[in-house]
């Protein structure tokens, strides 16, 4: 046999932390909506079986014994059982809080996006006024003048007369 009973404890133990590591970080980055739930599943799962070969080449020599699996299962329900609620909680309150600053940063980025096209729009409507009140001043300056020329051609007439 290569390894004492005492070493198979310790590998023992070893995937046993394994196991809360995995079902911690599970817990930590659980996803909330269904669509990218099973791409992070899926994820984990290749991750999660990539660590557990890694971990078995380092401990226990590349051999597959069936006490890591059972470690790692035993690791995973110890977390769920006495941490995985607290993750839970603390993972919603984590989310929330960043889901409520991006809407508060897309409604202020609104808000400017409205000031800004408010200042477009009252720049142009002082161009506009500005425009309007001078074809009103050239409409009077037309207005007058042409008053004056019909008291000229309305002279002009009764002197011929």
């Amino acid at each position: 046999m290569l390894f004492t009973t005492i070493n198979q404890f310790g590998i023992f133990l070893s995937f046993v932390w394994l196991g809360a590591i995995l079902k911690t970080f599970y817990d930590i980055f659980k996803p909330h909506n269904s669509i990218t739930k099973n791409v992070y599943d899926c994820i984990y799962y290749v991750c999660s079986g990539a660590l557990f070969i890694v971990f078995m080449h380092i401990y226990n020599l590349g051999q597959f014994r069936l006490y890591l699996l059972l470690g790692i299962i035993i690791g995973m329900l110890i977390t769920k059982t006495f941490i995985s609620k607290t993750l839970a909680e603390l993972n919603k309150l984590l989310y929330n809080y960043i889901y409520n600053k991006y809407n508060k940063f897309k409604t202020l980025l609104k808000t400017k996006d409205k000031q800004n096209n408010n200042e477009k729009t009252t720049s142009k409507n002082k161009k506009s006024k500005k425009s309007f009140s001078l074809n009103n001043q050239t409409k009077n300056k037309k207005h007058k003048f042409m008053k004056k020329f019909s008291k000229i051609s309305n002279k002009n007439q009764i002197s011929k007369v």
